[in-house]
């Protein structure tokens, strides 16, 4: 009964949070595909793929790599401290949410 009742937890952890559980999938498979792409740590792959660059953001009014940067990550170990954070609000929203705050 309690090996059930810890399966149960986990997939409503994951159904109480589309949004991290999107994020996380979205940042997996672009690091992947950049990974199988090329060096994710070369500067100039980076940029032609939509890392961050103020100057293409604001003379070039390159808008889309605000959004594009947020997924663009350079190591797995990136990935490991990125993946952290939206695991960690759903561990928290589980436990806070208890507390009728």
């Amino acid at each position: 009964m309690q090996q059930y009742d810890r399966g149960y937890r986990r997939n409503a952890l994951w159904q109480m949070s589309p949004v991290n559980t999107l994020i996380i999938v979205i940042n997996v498979l672009v690091f992947a595909g950049l990974s199988f792409l090329g060096d994710t740590t070369d500067v100039r792959f980076m940029y032609n793929h939509g890392a961050s660059f103020w100057p293409a953001i604001i003379e070039e009014h390159e808008y889309y790599r605000l959004l594009t940067c947020t997924f663009i990550l350079e190591s797995v170990t990136c990935l490991i401290i990125c993946l952290y954070w939206p695991i960690l609000v759903i561990i928290l929203r589980e436990h806070l949410g208890s507390l009728n705050i």
